[in-house]
């Protein structure tokens, strides 16, 4: 690990150094085959750990709008996230890839900013840190188990940080650089970052700080930056949302409709605050210790203060009003390479002691707890990827034997069943959808009604199909004394009307 001397500082982006023989940002033929075998041997582990179906509740959503040339109804439509796997659908789907396959596709791409977000992180680190600390870096943010499961799922985060992280890097060369190319081309990416994952607005405030505390130019200068970044991202922003506005009569209603069914605050701050603290450690493990344990010698690098609070603090505190936070650790994943780089700049400063024993005592605990943490990671990836392929081995079973006018009431499978629908492989199909639409006092009527038209209405309930909808289970519950539940097999209850009953 470079340790910082007299002879060699840290390089910041508060001073800029004369180039020399030995410079710390530039890498080794050796360097750069480590950084390649780190690049390859995480992508071998992204590809081993993918998920065996799409991913979670979103990626259905998201696979289902590429099919259907549509932007996500969830925030303001993920329009470049969608954009860029329709691009690839089309070129796939013309050399033979089915529909059935199209997630694979959707993967690839997600795969695909997973290693770009390495490269910029490697970048990051790099001009703060040196080579040899950005090299540790990609080995610890690759082996985040978090990371690595989010870069097998059809999923927006891994996208959207990697956007970010690229944005980060191009603004830390710019402050070398003095090339308004570079501002730019950052406020360029942080714009596609929030075109992919709008939450990514709550890191916005990372830029001027970075801009603010580079102490070597003027704040005339400062402020001309800041708002040549500012506009040119909020231009991108602003005219996306315009373009959809205009060219798709249902874009603000569906903006409206995501925005009504948001759950805010509907926890105590206490509660948030111990799921936030909880998950950051999810995320991050013993990258989070130790840059709590070692902040007193971080904090001292401008550049990565900035990063910390821009990257870390306030996107951390923006989400203590979401109630979904208790359920979704995956948020808490955009601080997990600002952390990264607090605890291995921590880490360099404080293993200057004289006591070599002390230092490989420090070093080999770290390595052991973050051995143990990736162990725990990728025991939980492989049990919610088993679960994943349980769910579509079931959907497979029901596309063979269900009818093709069935109705579903198929809670966590709402969103598999919709895929199947939307894409036109089942368009006979009706699902009760849970989440956003279920409605509780209509669904004895929806039951019913798909019964008075002779669709055979089919009740899954599977191992965790309700983990999280436990209350709409028991809209489904109590209706038994209204309806015939009749066990087709383990996961599976038809509903029928009851002799002698009609609605």
């Amino acid at each position: 690990m470079s340790v910082p001397t007299p002879n060699r500082p840290v390089h910041s982006s508060q001073r800029v150094p004369p180039v020399q023989a030995k410079n710390p940002l530039l890498a080794t033929s050796r360097e750069r085959a480590i950084l390649g075998l780190l690049l390859l041997g995480f992508g071998i582990l992204a590809f081993l750990f993918r998920n065996p179906f799409m991913g979670q509740w979103d990626s259905f959503d998201y696979v289902t709008k590429t099919l259907r040339h549509q932007v996500s109804d969830l925030a303001f439509g993920r329009p470049l996230f969608l954009g860029i796997n329709r691009v690839m659908w089309e070129g796939a789907n013309r050399v033979g890839v089915s529909v059935f396959h199209a997630y694979r596709v959707a993967q690839t791409v997600v795969g695909g900013f997973a290693i770009w977000g390495l490269v910029c992180f490697y970048s990051c680190v790099k001009r703060v840190g040196g080579v040899r600390l950005a090299l540790f870096g990609v080995a610890w943010l690759a082996t985040t188990p978090m990371y690595l499961a989010y870069s097998g799922m059809v999923m927006t985060e891994v996208p959207s940080l990697a956007c970010l992280l690229a944005a980060v890097a191009l603004l830390l060369r710019w402050e070398v650089s003095r090339n308004r190319f570079h501002l730019v081309l950052s406020a360029v990416l942080f714009a596609a970052g929030l075109n992919i994952r709008e939450q990514l607005i709550t890191a916005a405030a990372v830029f001027p700080l970075m801009i603010f505390l580079d102490q070597g130019r003027a704040w005339r200068e400062k402020i001309s930056a800041v708002l040549l970044h500012a506009g040119v991202y909020a231009l991108g922003v602003l005219g996306a949302l315009l373009f959809f506005s205009h060219t798709d009569p249902n874009f603000w209603h569906r903006v409206r409709g995501w925005a009504a069914v948001i759950p805010i605050g509907t926890h105590g701050v206490g509660i948030q605050l111990a799921y936030l603290v909880g998950f950051a450690f999810v995320n991050c493990g013993v990258a989070l210790a130790v840059a709590l344990w070692t902040w007193r010698k971080w904090s001292t690098v401008l550049p990565v203060r900035a990063l910390v609070v821009g990257l870390v603090f306030i996107p951390l505190v923006a989400l203590l009003p979401n109630a979904d936070l208790r359920i979704q650790p995956r948020y808490e994943l955009l601080a997990a390479p600002a952390i990264i780089l607090a605890a291995l700049m921590g880490l360099t400063r404080a293993l200057t002691v004289k006591n070599l024993r002390a230092r490989h005592t420090i070093l080999a605990l770290l390595l052991a707890g973050h051995g143990v943490f990736f162990t725990g990671g990728i025991i939980t990836l492989t049990r919610f990827n088993r679960l994943s392929l349980e769910r579509k081995v079931r959907v497979e079973g029901l596309l063979e034997r269900a009818p093709r006018a069935a109705a579903f009431v198929g809670g966590a499978y709402t969103p598999i069943l919709e895929f199947y629908r939307q894409s036109g492989i089942r368009p006979g199909w009706n699902i009760i959808r849970s989440g956003w639409d279920w409605d509780r006092a209509n669904l004895q009527d929806q039951i019913a009604g798909e019964l008075g038209a002779n669709h055979p209405v089919l009740y899954l309930n599977d191992a965790k199909v309700w983990d999280y909808l436990r209350e709409e289970q028991a809209d489904v519950e109590a209706l038994r004394t209204q309806f015939q539940f009749v066990r087709v097999d383990s996961g599976i209850e038809r509903i029928e009307l009851r002799k002698g009953r009609a609605f």
